[in-house]
């Protein structure tokens, strides 16, 4: 997004409106620094990270890292069969003979914390998952830990007959350090981390459950590692991992146990349903946007050029209903991820085509229709339709651009009987600071929310301005109300609901870090605006997007996505408002069926929708496979459907 738009950017300058410049002296100075110290860093840092998924077609036989170095993957197929579903995204199969990754990333020394999920397909015996030592080829010492030891650097995760182990030497006898613990259980998956702090202690973790723990008082010599393995020792056979491995993650920092539990046990609610399209064909991506109100769920396929209606029946189970046309193409100066070309409100439907956005009325008599109402459409309006809002008999429309753009509310009965003329239209026109106006918007009964982004030679600020419908002097129309910055392509989602607006806000510095940010009308005063939380994910990588898409779920329950660049990041968090300033969420929604080898990993959550317990993402960019199943041909695309019966149980940290 940020290359896009940079491109469109002129190098001279652009002669502002005064008041906007006015107001962008006094505020931009304050936003900038807020946001500043937000990115700044935020210890503890992730310094590998292996979310074991599939190769691609131009580096088969490496592990792809999202932090630290790839690995080399050795003795594997790679035929596809070494992939499974893991824990989350896919997990890498080893045999117990001979595959294993080679890498060259050493683990932390003072002290640190490593984590993955383990499933052995065998409990017994002693197995090797993470291992690293010095080992230069001799036959002695002796390097595999399981109580023996000799003058040597061997650290290594795994299993001891029946348990969970560890072992940690750098040096003589004296300086090895043991912990085991747990219960091994074949063909299960199992949470196993290891903390270490010198001097502290070393402790085992199964599941987030302190199990074992060990002083490290010793002195150790400080030995260099020569080598840095998965799934193998230095020496001798029998020992490599059986089974699956996921998410291998280390950190520069000794967690505590309830860090461990944060960063590596969130409880996952897989879907429980999962929508197609009536006839899925290849290239349709259905899922690219969804919409829901009500029973009613729109989903529109923009390779098919047409938004099909479902009915919820039972109130989570989706029945294709009808479809329409929808050949909206938005320019190809805009990011196509942000449009949100559809929306549903009551009975009332919009959708942008290729004339205007369209307007349908659902039939109050007879079996249930969507009747064609009226088509909105501004002469000239570039992207006219790339947002769209609805909220009761009105409806908003973006128009971005790259030298302006626009916003519009068309309204119901506004110029006459069953006529929709605009209460609110502003267009900034070619030649002010204004980019890309209108790229975002929402609307919730009385209040508006627009983006809007401001250029300078020396800055890009990101800005949403607020507005309220009233009545001035007989007239109707849309007051301004507050509005807020943030850095220069950071804002990426919006989401509007009562006296509350959500922005997803991206890290544009590069490490994809998200969160979303929900301001409140009346914090810090009337009309204030201020900022009433700043929600995170409990894992707390970076890469992971979080506030990619929102939706409100009801007045009080936010959803967000967590689309990310890291491929485990595929998930859905849910927020409450009410208590601390800061939250963050440990039960997260995750897809399950997904073909193990080529769904693509970006593609979950590219939209959103949602009410109470029930939440809808679209995952556009399914299939291109030879596995696929044939009723899924390639990009069909699809919407999973997620139940969380219980929300904001114990379990949920951002239960106030």
């Amino acid at each position: 997004m940020t290359d896009q738009r940079a491109s469109l950017r002129t190098s001279s300058a652009r002669e502002a409106r005064p008041w906007r410049a006015v107001l962008k002296v006094e505020v931009v100075s304050i936003v900038l620094l807020y946001t500043a110290a937000s990115w700044a860093g935020s210890p503890p840092q992730l310094t590998m990270h292996w979310a074991m998924e599939p190769w691609t077609s131009a580096d088969t036989g490496v592990l792809e890292t999202e932090v630290g170095t790839s690995g080399t993957l050795a003795n594997f197929p790679e035929d596809g069969s070494e992939w499974s579903v893991g824990v989350l995204g896919r997990a890498l199969v080893f045999d117990g003979v001979d595959r294993h990754v080679a890498h060259d990333a050493p683990l932390p020394r003072t002290e640190g914390t490593i984590g993955h999920w383990l499933r052995p397909t065998t409990a017994t015996g002693t197995r090797i998952a993470i291992y690293e030592s010095d080992f230069t080829g001799a036959a002695s010492p002796d390097y595999n830990g399981f109580g023996s030891s000799g003058n040597a650097l061997e650290i290594h995760t795994g299993i001891f007959d029946g348990d969970y182990y560890a072992v940690w030497q750098d040096g003589g006898p004296t300086e090895q350090r043991e912990v085991r613990g747990g219960t091994v259980t074949a063909d299960e998956w199992t949470h196993v981390a290891v903390t270490w702090r010198i001097p502290g202690e070393m402790k085992l973790y199964v599941n987030c459950v302190q199990v074992d723990s060990v002083a490290m008082d010793a002195a150790f010599d400080g030995r260099m590692p020569t080598e840095h393995f998965i799934g193998k020792p230095s020496q001798f056979g029998g020992r490599h991992w059986p089974g699956a491995i996921d998410e291998v993650k280390v950190w520069d920092r000794e967690f505590t146990g309830d860090g461990v539990r944060r960063h590596f046990c969130p409880k996952l609610l897989p879907e429980t349903d999962t929508v197609l399209a009536q006839t899925p064909t290849a290239g349709d991506r259905f899922g690219a946007s969804v919409a829901m109100d009500g029973q009613w769920l729109l989903v529109r396929s923009p390779g098919a050029s047409e938004v099909a209606w479902y009915r919820l029946l039972g109130a989570t189970d989706p029945q294709y209903h009808s479809s329409r046309p929808s050949a909206f193409m938005p320019s190809t100066a805009l990011n196509a991820d942000l449009a949100r070309p559809l929306d549903v409100s009551g009975a009332l439907a919009a959708t942008a085509d290729l004339d205007g956005v369209d307007v349908f009325e659902l039939s109050t008599t007879g079996p249930a229709q969507w009747n064609l109402a009226t088509t909105l459409s501004v002469p000239d309006a570039e992207n006219f339709g790339f947002a769209v809002a609805a909220s009761g008999d009105r409806i908003a429309v973006g128009a971005p651009a790259s030298d302006g753009g626009g916003a519009y509310v068309f309204e119901r009965d506004q110029g006459g009987s069953d006529a929709w003329g605009a209460t609110f239209a502003d267009s900034p026109g070619g030649f002010s600071s204004d980019e890309f106006y209108g790229q975002l918007v929402d609307l919730d009964g009385d209040l508006l929310a627009v983006f809007r982004q401001s250029v300078s030679l020396t800055s890009t600020t990101d800005i949403v301005e607020l507005y309220r419908r009233g009545e001035m002097g007989g007239v109707p129309g849309w007051a301004p109300e507050g509005n807020f910055f943030a850095d220069g392509d950071s804002i990426i989602s919006l989401a509007v609901r009562g006296d509350r607006v959500a922005a997803g806000i991206v890290d544009p510095s590069g490490d994809g870090k998200g969160r979303v940010v929900v301001r409140h009308r009346n914090q810090g005063g009337a009309n204030g605006w201020g900022v009433e939380h700043n929600f995170i994910a409990s894992d707390a990588d970076a890469f992971d997007s979080l506030g990619a898409n929102l939706t409100w779920l009801d007045d009080r329950t936010l959803a967000a996505v967590a689309i990310g660049t890291d491929r485990d990041h595929q998930a859905i968090y849910i927020f409450r408002v009410g208590g601390a300033f800061t939250k963050t969420q440990d039960t997260i929604l995750v897809q399950k069926t997904f073909d193990p080898l080529t769904s693509i990993g970006a593609s979950m959550g590219t939209s959103i929708a949602g009410r109470r317990g029930l939440v809808l993402a679209g995952a556009p960019f399914t299939g291109f496979s030879v596995v696929q199943p044939a009723d899924e041909p390639a990009f069909s695309g699809r919407v999973h459907v997620f139940v969380s019966p219980v929300i904001f149980a114990d379990g949920f940290e951002s239960d106030p």
